[in-house]
């Protein structure tokens, strides 16, 4: 709408004539004369149908025309100049005289009067727009953004300077800078982390001064309380915000490995001279790369199971794989999505279907929590024999006699993982992904005895399991995401009102019936287990299975390696004593770097012989095979 002189215009030629009758009055007086005298003089024009531009076109016309044509895309007919120019002698003819017909006919074709307008604003202009929006929300929920904290980067690999972009907040310049730290992380402008990596090998560097006071080789700290202060205070910082700054360089990346290998000699007491894979053998410590894929793989399953999450239409936009599969062989880092997709394939992981997390919208005042009797945790299983057990059964059941009983079980082994109910009537069973966790395979079983309930005509009932951590979990006041423990907490909440559940822990192989029928049955689940989605935090054990296994093939091709001889498998290690000075001795001489043999490496002496059998002095040497 446009006001003239207090006269509102809404048609659109009355608005154009508005314009041009406003523009046409400021026009100088010098163009306004010259313009009438110009308009008084008449044309003297003339033309024919007989030029020699308004004659038919010709065979060599339509074939220098095609040979000219460039190999751009098709437009709404789909059909491409190239295959045009591959038309035969007759087909060439017949579309010559369509060319013809449509000119000396003025009849084109409705398609040909469409235009596509492809809008290209400018590059500030959505980024500006985008902070307006932020500016007014703010202001109408009552907050307030720091003209003077806003600052912008412009993230680019292109080299060559490129102009800085005029972005305003509350009619204020926003300062253009090349790095800027959020959430703990330095983004520079070529995302290639390199000024986040040092200032992380700085703050962890000094961090490991904490180890150093508390890691003396005589009275130092033994080993297992060295590396979890190692894990919670030096490794937590290594581990926060890889899976973001994994996108660096691996040159770039490798600058925080000797932080990690400095922290593990600390906490064994060996020396410098002891070889990396024997430090990651002996602490059963993954290297630093294969802890950032593994945190990658949790971080991108988590995201598969939140689809309110922003990164996820991104991460599972499949068109957006194809778009950027020519990316593969370049020397840059590629796609998070990407670098997911081959570390899946190089496991060879079978992910499956991952359950969606799910909240409970329930309000708390309206939870219900169901009556979980816990009395025969009392009696420890190490001192209570097995027929204690099935007395203090029947005496529940003696008490309970007016409740339909039903048992739940579970199986996990290597290659199976299964559920089953057992009531009076009923035996049902379900196989689950081998992926599945033992917590998750305890939870289904009791959802499928709720689901049973559901379906029964009986009002009271009691759910005997032996499955301590799923009715722990019940009856917890915390809110937990676990799809399986949202849907039970509904299931008791619609069920309260009609029927009576209870829920008894029992102890599993004790004995008693029900629960050693639960548990057969379980074991024997078959059936396809492929539909079944899973929690995202089971494939965590997975994942640390698949990683354990690279790190084995790697220790398995260190066969010159001193530790190797002792240690085949890789496999957490107990000292067998509880003082440092001990510990310490005992780590030397199984990583086969002592003071004794490889002293000379740092201080530059001679390498020491054994002066009875005249050859090199080596931890084996002297204890298998020295006459000394």
């Amino acid at each position: 709408m446009l006001v003239n002189n207090g006269v509102s215009i809404n048609t659109i030629p009355e608005i154009a004539n508005t314009f041009a009758e406003t523009f046409a009055k400021r026009l100088v007086a010098a163009f306004q004369a010259l313009k009438r005298r110009e308009e008084r003089v008449k044309l003297n024009f003339s033309s024919s149908n007989e030029e020699g531009y308004n004659s038919p076109l010709t065979l060599l016309e339509l074939r220098v025309a095609l040979h000219r044509s460039g190999n751009t895309a098709a437009g709404p007919d789909v059909l491409h100049y190239i295959m045009l120019r591959h038309l035969s002698e007759s087909s060439i003819l017949s579309l010559l005289l369509l060319f013809n017909r449509i000119w000396e006919t003025q009849g084109f074709p409705t398609q040909w009067c469409h235009t596509h307008v492809l809008p290209f604003p400018k590059p500030e202009r959505q980024i500006q727009t985008t902070i307006n929006n932020f500016t007014k929300w703010a202001e109408q929920n009552g907050f307030v953004f720091s003209t003077e904290k806003t600052v912008s980067v412009v993230f680019s690999r292109k080299r060559g300077v490129f102009p800085n972009p005029e972005l305003f907040i509350s009619r204020s310049l926003i300062k253009v800078v090349k790095e800027f730290k959020f959430l703990g992380l330095i983004f520079d402008q070529s995302l290639r982390f390199h000024r986040h990596l040092k200032d992380l090998k700085i703050r962890s560097t000094k961090a490991l001064n904490i180890l150093k006071v508390l890691t003396n080789t005589r009275w130092g700290a033994d080993r297992t309380s060295l590396l979890r202060l190692y894990r919670a205070l030096i490794r937590s910082k290594l581990d926060y915000g890889s899976v973001v700054y994994s996108s660096a360089c691996k040159s770039l990346l490798k600058i925080l490995d000797p932080v990690h290998h400095q922290g593990l000699r600390l906490c064994l007491g060996v020396f410098r001279t002891s070889p990396i894979e024997s430090l990651y053998a002996e602490a059963y410590e993954p290297p630093l790369d294969l802890r950032r894929k593994y945190l990658c793989l949790n971080h991108f399953m988590k995201i598969q199971s939140m689809k309110t999450n922003t990164a996820y239409s991104y991460l599972f936009n499949y068109s957006l794989y194809d778009f950027n599969s020519h990316r593969s062989s370049l020397t840059y880092s590629q796609p998070f999505h990407f670098r997911i997709r081959d570390l899946i394939n190089d496991l060879n992981l079978n992910i499956g279907r991952i359950a969606l997390c799910k909240i409970s919208e329930m309000p708390p005042w309206k939870v219900i929590y169901p009556k979980v009797d816990f009395t025969l945790l009392c009696y420890s299983k190490a001192c209570t024999p097995v027929s204690t057990y099935r007395t203090l059964y029947l005496e529940h059941r003696e008490l309970f006699s007016d409740y339909e009983p039903i048992f739940t079980d579970d199986s996990k082994s290597e290659s199976h993982v299964g559920s089953a109910v057992v009531s009076l009537s009923t035996v049902i069973t379900v196989a689950l992904p081998i992926s599945a966790s033992i917590y998750t395979a305890e939870l289904h079983a009791l959802r499928i005895a709720i689901e049973h309930i559901s379906l029964s005509r009986g009002k009271m009932f009691i759910i005997y399991t032996d499955s301590l951590s799923t009715l722990q979990s019940i009856v917890s006041l915390h809110s937990s995401s676990h799809p399986i423990l949202v849907d039970i907490t509904y299931a008791l909440a619609n069920h309260f009102q009609k029927k009576d559940i209870r829920f008894c822990w029992i102890p599993g192989h004790a004995g008693i019936t029900g629960n050693e029928l639960a548990d057969t049955a379980a074991r024997s689940a078959t059936g396809s287990s492929e539909k079944f989605p899973i929690p995202h935090s089971d494939l965590k054990a997975c994942f640390r299975q698949k990683l354990q296994s690279v790190c084995q093939s790697n220790w398995d091709q260190q066969t010159e390696n001193k530790l190797h001889s002792v240690m085949l498998v890789l496999a957490s290690t107990v000292p067998s004593s509880s003082n440092r000075r001990e510990q310490v001795i005992w780590t030397r001489l199984r990583l086969g770097h002592t003071r004794l043999t490889h002293r000379h490496l740092l201080f530059g002496e001679p390498l020491p012989y054994c002066e009875i059998c005249n050859v090199s002095l080596s931890v084996k040497h002297i204890l298998c095979y020295s006459t000394y």
